[in-house]
């Protein structure tokens, strides 16, 4: 589950962002929407365990991870969290599989290699396993992203624009892929979107409106 009460978090430097409260029970769907600036990335990033909340009740899972020691932070997200950043942040220095078994070595347990297999095709993997990030296209590289998110099967998956660079078969494919491994595992999901693609793939999933900032990181 997710639950947030008077949330808070001040950008050094910058704009002060409140969030509204939020009770999103285990396997509930959750859509983020508002303009640019309204600090949707920062609200996911405060859920993953990225940022610490600078006021307010943050509890994602059972955990507060804004109260656990980096390290246990860090720990928690990779057994618990499926996260889908808007830009990859995929490591240059590796190759796609690398990439993509890092999610190993960071929750210090093999994978399954009958669902990492099923990933590889449905994403259109396969050719491009060698492939650094520099030789990806945008959309590519995304989908490597959503692979290495839902490799561990996450409890909680925190999609950011993830249709935003794929055209429209592949935006269909990587919707039904994170809507079914949400149903089929009872995940938690929250998908931050401006793309009426993504909405409409996830037609029962309740809505967030975040409101602008000024000068917010988003």
């Amino acid at each position: 589950m997710i639950f947030s009460s008077a949330l808070r978090y001040a950008w050094p430097s910058g704009p002060t962002l409140d969030f509204p409260d939020l009770e999103l029970a285990s396997g509930g769907a959750l859509l983020l929407r508002g303009p640019s600036g309204s600090g949707k990335s920062t609200w996911l990033a405060l859920l993953a365990g990225l940022l610490t909340p600078s006021a307010g009740v943050l509890e994602v899972a059972g955990t507060h991870p804004g109260q656990l020691a980096q390290a246990e932070r860090d720990a928690w997200r990779a057994r618990h969290i499926g996260f889908l950043p808007q830009r990859g942040l995929l490591s240059q220095a590796l190759s796609v599989h690398d990439n993509l078994q890092l999610v190993a070595y960071a929750g210090q347990r093999p994978l399954d290699r009958a669902h990492t297999q099923h990933l590889i095709e449905a994403l259109g993997l396969g050719g491009l396993l060698q492939r650094r990030p520099h030789q990806l296209s945008t959309g590519q590289a995304l989908r490597v992203a959503l692979a290495r998110a839902l490799l561990r099967r996450p409890a909680v998956l925190l999609a950011d624009e993830p249709t935003a660079s794929l055209d429209d078969e592949l935006a269909a494919q990587a919707m039904s892929l994170i809507s079914q491994h949400a149903q089929q595992h009872a995940a938690t999901l929250v998908v931050a979107t401006h793309d009426q693609r993504a909405v409409q793939a996830l037609p029962h999933a309740r809505t967030l409106r975040l409101q602008p900032h000024a000068e917010a990181a988003a």
